[in-house]
């Protein structure tokens, strides 16, 4: 009889079951690898007391040195841990004194005795890398893991297995079980994080490569690539009509801005690209339309005085629930969680335009460079579909062109590039906006003054655009 490959157990992870695409099969077996401190403990018991909360049964075993008192005191500390599911749903047991006792032959037999009758959903063996230690050779040690998950899996278990030898010939535990996720602690600079990914899934498709995960007071969280494809093909919509900048007189320069278009508006410090993307939130919110607003460096009080300061109302917006502003302020973090938080935010607000204000510090949460262009196409092309209207601010100016600026923003997934200069050959420096790069615009003229008053933001052309 053929497997069902649909017929999934749930992590209770989150990403987790994303990256295995559905979740651990069932019946099937699984190895946990990585050096002491990756969560490879965690996991298995968080996974453990997901079930369990859905009344599914549990058979734990634990190999560890300790009593599994002090198991269950240091997962107490998780918001999972539920005392409550403790022999009745969850069955823990300590192997230690058996394997003292009655060596390696005696954990097989309280194993081949007590699964069947357990009627578990899910075996949790702890730890098996001290079992080798146990067996007289090698052959005895593989004998015993091939014995305990056919045992397991016939039962109709799922088994989870840990250990912490690494990949060597000698260790061949990574031989015996269906998938293995090898869980890894890696340093980048001054800064540790962790990793996970799927090595091996026998009778299933994962996605590949490895995946930040944080180990949070709910336990584990991880965050798929966003180039493994988890968020799936774009949508592919020709979005109509066009949307109004929220500016006095660029309308009219290059016809409104297309839905569902990505906007790079860049410029140095102080050339007023916070108070553009104000307006070109403002504009939406007087539309009623959805706006969502991140920033990297202003709070949502100081965005709601600095706009109200040039005549924008963002107050209403907030009360209303069509402005959502979703501060985040610059400190180590991943750029996986932030963009998987700002697609989930867009998706559950239905958001129609989006800002990122200050994307810099976004672009700075990249470890691996070689990372960063695509994951912007990407990011762009999700938004694209979804009909949201993107403008992103950059610090930085362009040199001969697009690729003398920021290298590694991918120009061709970019609709439009607005850049704002001072002009200061006058007594009184001006701002100059030009306006570099526009789809599906016919001619125009390319440039004009920003002026920045009470009452809003406005553009007047010149003749002769400021080099």
């Amino acid at each position: 009889m053929f497997r069902r490959t649909d017929d999934r157990l749930p992590s209770g992870v989150e990403g987790l079951d994303r990256v295995l695409c559905g979740g651990l099969l069932r019946p099937s077996s699984y190895l946990l690898a990585g050096g002491p401190g990756t969560g490879k403990t965690v996991l298995g018991s968080q996974m453990a007391f997901h079930l369990a909360a859905n009344d599914e049964r549990i058979f734990f075993v634990s190999v560890l040195t300790e009593p599994y008192s002090h198991l269950l005191r240091n997962l107490s500390t998780f918001t999972f841990f539920d005392e409550s599911r403790i022999n009745r749903q969850i069955t823990f047991i300590s192997a230690f004194s058996i394997l003292e006792a009655q060596g390696l032959p005696g954990l097989e037999e309280m194993l081949r005795l007590s699964l069947p009758r357990s009627g578990a959903a899910l075996v949790v063996l702890d730890n098996i890398g001290m079992l080798s230690g146990y067996a007289q050779t090698p052959l005895d040690y593989r004998a015993f893991l091939q014995k305990t998950i056919a045992l397991a899996t016939m039962s109709g278990a799922t088994i989870v297995a840990s250990t912490d030898r690494p990949i060597t010939e000698q260790a061949t535990e990574y031989g015996s079980f269906d998938g293995v996720i090898e869980l890894r602690q890696r340093r980048r600079g001054m800064r540790t994080f962790r990793t996970l990914e799927v090595r091996k899934s026998r009778g299933s498709f994962h996605l590949p490569g490895e995946h930040v995960f944080e180990i949070l007071s709910d336990g584990l969280v991880v965050f798929p690539r966003l180039e493994s494809g988890w968020k799936g093909a774009p949508a592919d919509v020709l979005w109509p009509g066009r949307l109004s900048w929220g500016i006095s007189g660029l309308d009219e320069m290059v016809g409104g801005v297309k839905r569902g278009s990505v906007t790079c508006l860049m410029g140095p410090t102080g050339s007023g690209k916070t108070t553009f993307c104000l307006a070109f939130a403002g504009e939406g919110l007087r539309r009623g339309e959805k706006v969502l607003f991140v920033s990297y460096h202003e709070s949502a009080a100081r965005l709601v005085d600095a706009a109200g300061k040039v005549g924008i109302d963002l107050e209403s917006g907030l009360r209303s629930g069509l402005l959502e502003v979703l501060w985040l302020p610059q400190q180590e973090d991943f750029i996986d969680r932030q963009v998987a938080l700002i697609l989930q935010r867009v998706e559950e607000s239905r958001t129609t335009r989006l800002v990122l204000d200050g994307a810099d510090a976004l672009q700075r949460l990249f470890l691996f460079p070689d990372r960063v262009s695509l994951y912007w196409a990407m990011f762009f092309d999700q938004l694209r579909g979804k009909g949201v209207t993107t403008l992103f601010s950059s610090h930085g100016t362009l040199g001969r062109g697009f690729d003398d600026g920021q290298k590694t923003l991918p120009w061709s997934s970019i609709d439009n590039v607005l850049l704002i200069l001072y002009d200061a050959r006058e007594l009184h420096p001006r701002k100059v906006l030009h306006v570099a790069k526009t789809r599906g615009t016919g001619p125009a003229p390319r440039a004009g003054e920003l002026e920045i008053t009470d009452s809003g933001l406005r553009l007047v052309p010149i003749s002769q655009p400021t080099s």
